[in-house]
């Protein structure tokens, strides 16, 4: 078994966290220690059994793992859990085939770097440390309990095997408390940053959200000044251009020449006026803002190539923001609706529901596929304009099923 880090914890404090980790090692390894130091005197001044002798080798395999271990804490956390979870697996079943009596102190030393390692396993590597822990303890509790009195040490008394037991179960209250507190310490600071991150995040949005708003209503003063600069300006100077040469072609009746040519660039300066018109209408219309965006809209749909199916409530009005991200949002969905579903009915509605405005413009043209599709400045334009003013955006269009759009809007 490989323990490796989880990608939410593997790298989050890891100078304090694997500090800690090295603390707990250092303090198995003072444990192991101890358990070679007391073996050798205990069994070589007073109990002289040579099968006590089997449990040191153990004991130093498992010193020398926890040292690998230690070096490698910093720099492959993985393998350094592992180490220290299967070195003290194997400890674990030894001391309970030669001193069955401390079972229930081997089966704490089998869960201990369990839990220790649980904050920085993935969670595929995580059931599989369980799941070794569960054998591993189902073992080390069979062994013991089969066993009973027997071992490498034939009888002891049944008060030497509480001391002992007891003993060994207060001295590993320290590895303990220290695992529980790293364990909190951890739970406390990625708590901590998930809070400091999740304020961050709402500040990011807002600011998102206001730099949105402050960039479409720029965007729509401006459309909004070029609008009223044409039709004060350029449109005016070429009615009064037109009213002139109209006057011109009155008095040149007697000359057919002069009187077609003027007549010619009265025309032309008439449809100049029209396209121009209806240039500044796009640009931002002067219906939307004197009468609102049902009428805008209606004049829309009439204007619009191909047969727009209208359905438009009379929703009142409301502020500028909403009104220009809707009416923009219907003309940029029509205008697509025209370019890649040419002679399709298209739908227009425009309802008022729920504390918001919905606009829904559907086609049942060839439709394409959302998730392969390149975001277009069009689509981007409207995602950006009913988000700026709090609204959704939504498009839902499969390959020969058609497209709808719809937007919804909080008034």
């Amino acid at each position: 078994m490989q323990p490796t880090v989880g990608d939410e914890h593997g790298d989050v404090g890891p100078d304090g966290d694997r500090t800690l980790i090295s603390q707990f090692i250092r303090i198995d390894m003072i444990g192991a220690a101890g358990g070679v130091a007391f073996v050798t005197i205990v069994n070589g001044v007073a109990v002289r059994e040579r099968g006590v002798w089997v449990v040191v080798p153990f004991l130093l395999a498992l010193i020398a793992a926890l040292a690998v271990a230690r070096r490698l804490v910093h720099t492959a956390l993985g393998p350094a859990l592992a180490l220290v979870m299967v070195g003290n697996w194997i400890v674990a079943v030894a001391v309970s085939v030669l001193f069955p009596f401390l079972w229930p102190v081997m089966i704490l030393a089998v869960l201990l770097p369990l839990v220790l390692a649980t904050p920085y396993l993935a969670p595929g590597t995580l059931g599989v440390a369980i799941a070794g822990s569960a054998v591993v303890g189902a073992v080390v509790a069979g062994i013991g309990l089969l066993l009973d009195d027997e071992g490498v040490i034939e009888d002891i008394d049944d008060t030497a095997e509480l001391v002992l037991v007891i003993g060994a179960l207060a001295a590993l209250i320290v590895p303990i408390a220290l695992v529980i507190r790293q364990n909190n310490a951890l739970q406390r600071t990625a708590l901590e940053r998930a809070r400091a991150l999740n304020v961050e995040l709402s500040r990011s949005a807002r600011e998102l959200l206001a730099s949105r708003r402050r960039v479409v209503e720029a965007a729509d003063t401006e459309r909004s000044r070029i609008e009223r600069n044409l039709h004060d300006g350029a449109q005016q100077r070429l009615l009064a251009l037109g009213m002139r040469l109209r006057l011109l072609e009155s008095r040149t009746a007697d000359s057919p020449d002069v009187h077609e040519s003027v007549a010619g660039l009265s025309s032309e300066v008439d449809a100049t006026v029209e396209e121009l018109r209806e240039l500044a209408h796009g640009i931002y219309p002067p219906l939307l803002e004197t009468s609102g965006l049902a009428e805008a809209l209606t004049a829309a749909a009439r204007r619009a190539p191909g047969d727009v199916q209208a359905d438009i409530a009379d929703v009142g009005r409301h502020g500028r923001g909403v009104e220009s991200a809707l009416y923009f949002t219907a003309l940029e969905a029509l205008s697509n609706a025209a370019k890649y579903a040419p002679g399709v009915p298209v739908r227009l509605r425009l309802e008022r529901a729920d504390g918001a405005i919905r606009l829904e413009v559907g086609d049942d043209g060839p439709g394409f596929d959302t998730d392969d599709a390149v975001p277009s400045l069009g689509l981007l334009s409207m995602t950006d304009r009913v988000a700026a003013i709090g609204g959704e955006l939504a498009i839902d269009s499969r390959t020969g099923a058609g497209t709808t759009v719809v937007a919804v809007l909080p008034t």
